[in-house]
């Protein structure tokens, strides 16, 4: 999956986000919307070779962050 397709989904399916998260995160609906909006800026910044290495490190930050999540639904399958 592109990451612009993967951006934009957090804006139409939210709901498949949410499943993924850890519980006692909070302000799940936010986290969702805010690392779809970095994943499309991040993505769009790729584009342009002056920007692509502030990208690359924006990337990164972003999948850190939402390391938690991916191990959250490796072990719980999304089941809540």
């Amino acid at each position: 999956m592109l990451l612009y397709e993967c951006g934009s989904k957090h804006f139409i399916e939210p709901e498949w986000f949410l499943q993924i998260m850890p519980p006692n995160f909070p302000h799940h609906y936010e986290a969702v919307y805010w690392s779809g909006f970095f994943e499309l800026l991040f993505g769009f910044l790729l584009i342009n070779p002056m920007t692509r290495q502030l990208a690359g490190w924006g990337i990164i930050f972003v999948m850190i962050t939402v390391f938690p999540a991916n191990l959250y639904l490796a072990v719980t399958d999304g089941q809540r």
